[in-house]
């Protein structure tokens, strides 16, 4: 049990916690507070786990109607997330549908309430699986100009959600054909990439045009064999182009990637390429951890690692489109 204390810093984790083994007790000097985060978290939209947050009391009403924050949170350039009797709120309710809730799923429901104002049914039959086309540098105008080759109908109900430096598609429609769109924009665009996230799983594809340069190369030990086993290589290259803030070392944990010398089909020079594997569950392996970034919210095993994944990228696609 933690001594709950203002200004003093705890993870969204810890105060959860706390929450749930408190929460046949009525404290009341826990639900008198507010809990604050700083801004940026505000910004980036998504919770987590080991969000910083802080204990303050409640914002107090000025003159013009506008809320004045305590002076520790001003001068820590904090913002509200909610007050602990929401937090109670969300705890309790959870606790009531499922005794053994998970943490992650506390965190789910939290974030369901704040965006939803409404509890998250955790019994509930919830979406089986989602998939995502990333699509750098493109807009929406220019998708919808593409689309008209490839044929709208096929993709049966999907949304678009757009961001600076490109477009991400998603669909919960099993009938959708968005690897054929991923194809098409890869050959189109340049590049595109497909995740798909299940209850528990997540996997992508890479596309020949873009990901995969050269598509196709000999393996070692192939070279002379009238019909030599080929296989796909990861273009590093590419990535970078189409991801610009991400690490090299990064991206080659995530492709899974080993280094080979390979022959390309039509070339006479042998070279260095890299062997991806397409299966992506168990990834960003370092000294027994899986990450991208040490703020992930969901660790290895939990198909949610893909939404660490795509915020890595750039792509910062609320947890909540897969409660």
């Amino acid at each position: 049990m933690y001594y709950i204390e203002k200004h003093k810093p705890f993870t969204l984790d810890q105060i959860l916690d706390y929450a749930r083994v408190s929460s046949s007790e009525q404290n009341s000097e826990f639900e008198s507070l507010y809990v604050y985060v700083r801004m940026k978290t505000i910004e980036n939209d998504d919770i987590s786990l080991n969000e910083e947050c802080f204990f303050d009391d409640a914002p107090a009403g000025g003159d013009d109607d506008q809320d004045v924050f305590p002076l520790f949170v001003q001068e820590n350039n904090l913002e509200v997330l909610c007050s602990c009797v929401q937090i109670v709120d969300v705890v309790t309710a959870a606790l009531q549908q499922k005794p053994n809730v998970s943490t992650i799923e506390l965190l789910e429901s939290l974030d369901y309430y704040l965006r939803r104002d409404g509890f998250l049914e955790l019994n509930k039959k919830r979406e089986s699986q989602i998939h995502f086309v990333i699509m750098p540098r493109l807009t929406s105008e220019k998708f919808y100009s593409l689309i008209e080759g490839f044929g709208e109908k096929r993709l049966h109900t999907y949304q678009l959600i757009s961001f600076k430096q490109g477009l991400v598609f998603y669909t919960y429609d099993k009938k959708s054909d968005y690897p054929s769109l991923a194809g098409y924009i890869d050959r189109q665009n340049g590049s595109a990439l497909a995740i798909s996230i299940c209850e528990n799983f997540w996997s992508h594809l890479l596309y020949f045009n873009g990901f995969c340069s050269p598509a196709r190369c000999i393996m070692p030990g192939q070279e002379k064999k009238k019909k030599p086993k080929m296989e796909h290589a990861a273009n590093l290259a590419e990535f970078q182009k189409a991801f610009p803030n991400t690490d090299v070392i990064i991206m080659e944990q995530y492709l899974f990637q080993e280094k080979y010398r390979g022959l390309e089909r039509n070339a006479q020079t042998i070279k260095e390429f890299y062997h991806f594997n397409g299966m992506s569950e168990k990834l960003f392996q370092r000294e027994g951890e899986c990450y991208v970034m040490e703020e992930d919210r969901f660790p290895v095993g939990n198909s949610r690692q893909a939404f660490d994944f795509m915020r890595y990228l750039g792509y910062d696609l609320s947890v909540s489109l897969f409660c």
